[in-house]
């Protein structure tokens, strides 16, 4: 299955298989490692291949949002990228990184999500800056927050 908004399937080097659980959650399994580690491993391949397959999805998908939260000139929105945060027995959550720096040249947002989404922006800049909001200090920290592109 390819999904136009899935970063890992607009940005994919090789072959991937996606599969969407139907929670929210979207794996892709890189079909090349896949068959390498079924090679090294033809008497575990089912737990083993499958494990190892999360796993390295799991890390690909962070090092993805990673690359997208650092580099504003990649946001299809900008100078918005929007994101979410999906926890399970919680409301979805919405929410925007902002490119302060290239849009007003305003420094110390660069890891701040505002919680809010592109339908629902105020017209002014110092209505939007008081949105409610979460600071971070670095890109991996709005990722270990559980933020994701949405």
């Amino acid at each position: 299955m390819f999904d136009p908004r899935c970063v890992k399937c607009r940005d994919a080097q090789g072959q991937y298989f996606t599969y969407d659980f139907g929670d929210g959650h979207i794996w892709h399994f890189d079909v090349q490692r896949a068959a390498a580690v079924a090679l090294a491993h033809p008497e575990t391949l089912g737990l083993v291949v499958v494990t190892d397959l999360l796993e390295h999805t799991s890390r690909n998908e962070v090092d993805s949002n990673l690359r997208f939260f650092r580099d504003p000139r990649r946001w299809p929105a900008w100078p918005f990228l929007p994101l979410v945060r999906r926890c399970p027995g919680r409301a979805e959550e919405l929410g925007l990184l902002f490119d302060a720096v290239g849009a007003v040249g305003l420094y110390g947002l660069s890891a701040t999500v505002f919680k809010s989404n592109l339908f629902r922006l105020p017209q002014k800049l110092d209505e939007f800056l008081t949105l409610p909001h979460e600071t971070f200090d670095t890109a991996e920290e709005v990722a270990e927050g559980g933020w994701t592109i949405d």
